[in-house]
């Protein structure tokens, strides 16, 4: 199928600033991190076939114009469908209308239907948020925020969980910090958990504050999209709490090894993404999950220095145009636990800089394409890695 593709205006606004967040390393207040850049936003078109068959943007397209308002966020709704209003100072009694909002998100989900949108007013939300029912390609359930509407979770393991396809969910705060901020028992333990499914589309969200994870798409999760979205402060439990374990992932693709039944979950789409973690990587792609589409991210704040900002224990994936600094860890590893996984991935056109564990580290081989990035400052070098001399991160690709 050929591709086709909406073209609309940049979207503008400041839905989604990042606040400063732990150790400025030069990247968060540098101009590169604070310009998003000029051009048209391009936006699959319903019916377009997922990543994998042709829905990637290709290198090179023009970045978004900027964090996106609840008004623009409105825009990319089905307008034929019902709008149900949520505010959390509501009265008792509503009905979703405008007038007499519901008190709770979820009482506005168990009605909605395919091509439904439920509108949040500015405030907190202490609630924990579960999908009901499958939205459609065509007509997605979607959960559309002004800013100042924050979800904060109500006590479960995810403050917001998507068991069911076609969701979208677009300009809110989804803020884990619920209690003391000086106490890892203050903070939820992730954000948002999608698991098994295909169409969801996150876009210019503020994912904050995560005691694990930011945000997991795991279980068989494909085809899905996370874009012109901010995380910061995840992994709060292991990186700032001084917790045994690693996890702090702001996008964790697939199940890390030793923590459940491997899944693959293929053909994910993330960027034009903001990321300072504070934790781990800014994406982290887990084995055996294949062909996701990694671009035009801004990463920085990555606290592993086993790890990296980006990293691809999965094989074939693709990690282009984005630019990559000021981590402990190296800019990209690519490599997985065992010898045939973490191959056959594609590193180009990063910007890879100022990152102590190096810039592009190889620990499985062969990979496809590791070349044609611009790299500097990278303490421990451009290339390293088990199988670092096979590769010159840096140098031209050949046709």
């Amino acid at each position: 199928m050929a591709r086709r593709w909406w073209a609309v205006p940049a979207l503008v606004g400041a839905a989604v600033a990042l606040a400063a967040c732990g150790e400025d390393r030069g990247w968060k207040g540098s101009e590169k991190w604070a310009s998003w850049g000029d051009g048209t936003v391009i936006i699959p078109q319903p019916g377009d076939p997922p990543v994998g068959e042709g829905n990637a943007a290709e290198p090179g397209t023009p970045a978004p114009g900027g964090p996106i308002t609840a008004a623009d966020c409105l825009a990319l709704v089905t307008a034929e469908g019902r709008r149900i209003h949520v505010a959390a100072d509501a009265a008792p009694g509503g009905d979703g209308s405008e007038a007499a909002p519901f008190r709770s998100i979820q009482a506005a989900l168990a009605g909605a239907a395919p091509g439904d949108t439920v509108v949040l007013a500015p405030g907190r939300y202490a609630e924990d948020v579960r999908t009901v029912r499958d939205g459609t390609r065509a007509e997605p359930i979607a959960i559309v925020g002004a800013p100042g509407a924050v979800v904060q979770g109500a006590g479960a393991e995810n403050v917001i969980a998507i068991d069911h396809d076609h969701h979208l969910l677009c300009g809110f705060t989804v803020d884990g910090l619920h209690g003391d901020r000086g106490s890892a028992a203050g903070y939820r333990d992730g954000l948002l958990r999608a698991a098994g499914v295909t169409g969801l589309r996150l876009l210019a969200m503020d994912f904050r504050n995560a005691g694990g994870a930011c945000v997991r798409i795991a279980g068989g999760s494909n085809g899905n999209e996370v874009a012109w979205s901010a995380f910061e402060a995840c992994g709060v439990r292991d990186f700032v709490f001084g917790g045994a374990g690693r996890s702090g992932e702001a996008i964790a693709i697939g199940t890390a090894s030793g923590a459940g039944e491997p899944d693959r979950s293929d053909e994910n789409h993330v960027h034009d993404n903001r990321f300072d973690t504070g934790g781990n990587e800014c994406v982290a792609i887990e084995a055996p999950s294949a062909g996701n589409v990694i671009e035009r991210n801004r990463c920085t704040g990555q606290l592993d220095a086993a790890s990296g900002g980006m990293a691809s224990r999965g094989s074939g994936n693709l990690f282009l145009d984005n630019e990559i600094g000021g981590n402990v860890g190296a800019g990209i590893v690519l490599g997985g636990a065992g010898e045939a996984e973490g191959i056959d991935n594609v590193a180009t056109g990063n910007v890879i800089r100022d990152n102590a564990g190096g810039g592009v580290k190889v620990t499985r081989a062969p990979q496809r394409r590791v070349c044609g990035n611009t790299l500097a400052g990278n303490a421990a070098g451009d290339a390293v890695g088990e199988h670092a001399a096979a590769y010159a991160p840096g140098a031209p690709c050949e046709e």
